[in-house]
């Protein structure tokens, strides 16, 4: 899929994004780069916006308990880490959750609501991960509500990645994958109050370890499914998608976990899912992925949200992917002279 996509990371035709792209006018200090300050604000857009409906028809979900809103006890965080952005974030959670005459309001999504205020408490440490991966309970025991979370403190330095912001690319991918309408990424909020300090925590998914990606193409039957996560990893410059990052549903789908490595602003696309190459991008993806473009370019509830987890660069980035991948009809092959997988595959 690199072949032709792997300049999606620059834009549609191999440009680089600068820090005065898209970013600029935004007013914040762009995480990617080395600190400086964007000029200019964007105009907010008027309280009282009705939610959106996206991904080819199925209704947004109220993504309002994603971040925590700024306040007094907030965890504060250096700006090379957090964009000024985020303290907007609270009034877009209102607008996100308007009543709107034409669009009744939905009911409180009570998974987002126990992840993102319920208590935690940490069982143990998940062997095997690179950065602290722990198990936590979500509320009381009787309840049953496991959750993954992973705290910033516990996450390792990367060279290419600024450091603090795995957990962040987490909420984003979760965000997307919600705007597109694709539930590919298990529900994933931001807690600034959690037991190791602030991180992303994500429902646990009692699944088969040994269904990864490559039992699931022996097993036949997911392509579909493994291609629109495929379309997916191309979006968000996933990284690290592992075999064991995937995994199968009940409903015959797929989900996939461990997304702190993506969203960067270069080429950095590593993946198992080259079996999907010359798989048919399907007309309903394509419209998600335009809707999406459209979505990123205007003062939209998704690019808010995105605002205050993704440094300029990265958002403008994502935007120039998103408008190139709605306009390709199949997945491009392998590249005959690289091996963009990731270490160890599984």
């Amino acid at each position: 899929m690199a072949g032709r996509t792997a300049g999606l990371g620059h834009g549609a035709r191999g440009r680089s994004v600068s820090a005065g792209g898209r970013g600029a006018g935004r007013g914040r200090r762009d995480r990617g780069g080395k600190g400086a300050l964007v000029d200019g604000q964007r105009a907010a857009s008027g309280p009282g916006r009705p939610r959106r409906v996206v991904g080819g028809g199925r209704r947004a979900r109220d993504l309002s308990a994603v971040q925590p809103p700024r306040g007094p006890g907030r965890s504060p965080v250096s700006g090379s880490q957090r964009p000024r952005a985020a303290d907007r974030v609270a009034a877009v959670s209102e607008r996100v959750g308007t009543e709107s005459p034409s669009q009744p309001r939905q009911p409180a999504d009570d998974e987002l609501t126990a992840l993102a205020q319920q208590p935690l408490t940490v069982h143990g440490r998940l062997a095997g991960a690179s950065n602290h991966t722990l198990l936590v309970q979500v509320g009381e025991a009787e309840q049953q509500r496991l959750a993954v979370y992973k705290p910033r403190s516990g996450e390792r330095p990367l060279w290419d990645f600024p450091h603090g912001t795995l957990c962040d690319r987490e909420v984003a991918a979760y965000v997307v994958s919600e705007a597109l309408g694709w539930g590919l990424v298990p529900s994933t909020v931001r807690r600034d109050d959690a037991p190791h300090g602030p991180g992303a925590v994500q429902r646990f998914v009692d699944h088969d370890p040994e269904r990864h990606y490559f039992a699931l193409i022996d097993e036949g039957g997911y392509e579909r499914a493994l291609a629109q996560m495929a379309v997916f990893d191309v979006l968000v410059n996933n990284a690290d998608r592992k075999a064991s990052h995937v995994m199968a549903t009940a409903e015959g789908g797929v989900l996939g976990i461990d997304h702190g490595l993506t969203f960067h602003p270069q080429p950095k696309l590593r993946t198992v899912i080259w079996d999907m190459a010359g798989h048919a991008v399907a007309e309903a993806w394509r419209r998600d992925l335009h809707s999406l473009a459209e979505q990123l370019a205007r003062d939209s509830d998704a690019c808010e949200l995105l605002s205050g987890l993704l440094a300029d660069v990265e958002l403008a980035a994502l935007a120039q992917r998103a408008a190139a991948l709605a306009e390709l009809t199949a997945l491009p092959d392998l590249p005959p002279r690289q091996r963009p997988y990731p270490w160890p595959p599984l």
